[in-house]
């Protein structure tokens, strides 16, 4: 059984994600009061507020309107209307970008994005993680297709759960690659396992296939940080 502390999002705010925004935010450029960072976070109506509360006590946004809440079901959304932020709830994030990515174009890009798929009532299937990370692939492509020229760089957070279940990385690279970009030559499948289990080969993975997918669009790395609370495993990757 997997182990979700209750408290992993708080641990997370203050050990990675807050922390690493702000630093990967400095080296894209000063924040005034003129620069509004626009935001993108997967939400949780039990915790949203304490994430939308940090990223206004430092400096991050200096409106709640910026704040662009996605949750995955009407009901939902309409209980998290009061928070001040723009509420989107199309359907599961991974779905979306997957399927129907240009239903969400017009919004991007963003400066901050959080996709903590822990927080959206995970379905723990076969391929679970393949579909968060190809929608991450997805991500970069709309992030950098609707980017002023040239690049104003982006940090993103990156938050699953490790559960007993590989990533079928073969499968995964297959899909990423038939997504073509001029230039591109491509991931390579024999620099990865078939298929990553161990969580440690799981959090690698994941940290390269992130690298690489910045790469693939144009971005520089800037850097990356990564946090393991329980089960639930975090990245952060600042973009340029």
């Amino acid at each position: 059984m997997s182990n979700v502390p209750v408290d992993y999002r708080s641990q997370l705010l203050s050990g990675l994600w807050i922390p690493n925004i702000l630093k990967f935010s400095d080296m894209l450029g000063p924040r005034t009061g003129n620069k509004h960072y626009k935001v993108l976070s997967l939400a949780s109506t039990d915790n949203e507020h304490l994430e939308v509360r940090n990223l206004v006590q430092n400096g991050l946004v200096f409106k709640k309107k910026d704040i662009h809440l996605w949750t995955y079901t009407h009901l939902k959304a309409l209980r998290l209307v009061d928070s001040g932020c723009r509420v989107m709830a199309p359907s599961r994030y991974e779905n979306t970008l997957t399927q129907n990515p240009q239903s969400v174009e017009a919004e991007f890009p963003f400066q901050i994005i959080n996709l903590d798929f822990v927080s959206q009532d995970m379905s723990l299937e076969s391929g679970r993680a393949e579909r968060e990370i190809e929608s991450i692939e997805a991500t970069f492509r709309l992030q950098s297709e609707n980017a002023q020229k040239p690049h104003c760089g982006f940090s993103i957070a990156y938050t699953t759960l490790l559960d007993s279940l590989p990533i079928n990385c073969y499968d995964l690279i297959q899909r990423l690659n038939s997504h073509h970009r001029d230039g591109w030559s491509g991931i390579l499948t024999k620099d990865f396992p078939p298929d990553a289990l161990p969580s440690a080969v799981k959090t690698e993975t994941i940290q390269r296939l992130l690298t690489v997918m910045a790469v693939k669009y144009g971005y520089h790395v800037l850097g990356f940080e990564g946090l393991l609370v329980g089960d639930v495993y975090s990245i952060v990757v600042g973009a340029k």
